[in-house]
């Protein structure tokens, strides 16, 4: 299992946005997968290829706002994929999602494992 810290994402509503007829990934999207990449290299976090996965994220939200916090995972997914943990996310079968207490800022707490099937 590997574990890695990631800062707070975008909301899922400042993801994508239309231009024309086309949906595209907004500044705050791109800049956060960038981040992502970042901590990854930062943290060494190494490549998991084409492996079954699961994913388990604990929230730190950043103040008490209410936040769906299903929302969390399009980006957090979208940057590891973008960084090379895995090559895509069709790779995961257990998704998990935990809201713990605020932090200023907010962050999550990412792990990821291979999945074991019996």
């Amino acid at each position: 299992m590997k574990t890695i810290e990631l800062p707070w994402p975008p909301t899922a509503n400042h993801l994508t946005m239309t231009v024309g007829r086309r949906r595209v990934k907004t500044k705050k999207h791109r800049e956060y997968v960038a981040k992502v990449r970042a901590c990854v290299f930062e943290q060494k976090i190494k490549s998991f290829g084409s492996e079954r996965l699961r994913i388990s994220i604990h929230a730190f939200p950043p103040d008490k706002r209410k936040r769906d916090i299903d929302n969390l995972f399009k980006a957090v997914l979208d940057g590891l994929s973008y960084a090379c943990v895995f090559d895509d996310d069709s790779q995961i079968d257990r998704l998990s999602i935990e809201r713990h207490a605020v932090e200023k800022g907010g962050r999550l707490l990412v792990s990821i494992e291979r999945e074991r099937f019996e």
